[in-house]
């Protein structure tokens, strides 16, 4: 389990919430998804769902194929993107670890 204090809440997540029900939703709301970006309308209508949020992408390895999956992902839903993939600018060479990244990211999200 992985637990983060965020604005003075406690977040859990763990394993355990998912349930075969929760992932199977999970893949059929993938499969409309990319069903909708097949065409012009539904990619136009994708682009509006969370086009108010941002998304930093930190890659510490070059993984091209990797990166450019998730950055068109987020561009389909609308999502502005930053990116850090040379982890020379990112808070890891200040001692920070994975965990403390994950709670500043998390909370720029709320």
């Amino acid at each position: 389990m992985l637990t983060i204090n965020i604005n003075n809440q406690t977040r859990c997540i763990n394993s355990n919430q998912y349930n075969l029900e929760n992932l199977l939703n999970l893949c059929n709301t993938t499969d409309k998804i990319k069903s909708m970006s097949q065409t012009k309308d539904g990619l136009k209508y994708l682009k509006t769902i969370l086009s108010d949020k941002r998304a930093m992408l930190y890659f510490k390895q070059s993984s091209t194929r990797t990166f450019l999956s998730f950055q068109n992902a987020c561009n389909i839903l609308g999502i502005s993107t930053s990116e850090i993939r040379d982890t020379s600018t990112s808070s890891e060479t200040k001692g920070e670890s994975d965990l403390m990244q994950l709670k500043h990211f998390l909370n720029t999200l709320i």
